[in-house]
């Protein structure tokens, strides 16, 4: 038997998606746009401070001029929710990363750059 969804949040920035449906050779799919955002990029669950980590772009998939925007592939801001989906708190990092993992404890963050492992110290402030 299969894994069946039992919930669906909505994070604290919410915005419909905006594709493009286009030909796939006997079938279609959806394509990115002018008006495509990145929304969650990771989501981290630490079992020891009871918290749900969601690394957040909401960065445009492409840029103004219809280049492909590099900066949805990392982002600073993850927001935290607890037990209950609620915001508790909005962390903005000083370097962006595009994955991340907490130690055990919850004492720090882990995450992946481009180039670099880096750690961050953290505090839970509730």
């Amino acid at each position: 038997m299969g894994r069946r969804l039992i919930a669906t949040l909505i994070g604290p920035d919410c915005f419909f998606p905006a594709y493009d449906i286009v030909p796939a050779g006997k079938s279609y799919t959806m394509a990115y746009n002018e008006k495509t955002r990145i929304g969650y990029q990771d989501i981290c669950y630490n079992q020891n401070l009871d918290l749900i980590f969601l690394l957040y772009s909401g960065e445009c998939f492409f840029t103004e001029d219809k280049k492909r925007n590099l900066k949805t592939d990392s982002s600073n801001v993850i927001f935290v929710l607890d037990g209950k989906d609620t915001l508790v708190e909005k962390i903005v990092l000083d370097k962006g990363i595009s994955s991340m993992k907490f130690s055990e404890d919850g004492s720090f963050l882990y995450g992946l750059s481009e180039s670099e492992i880096l750690k961050f110290k953290y505090s839970n402030r509730r």
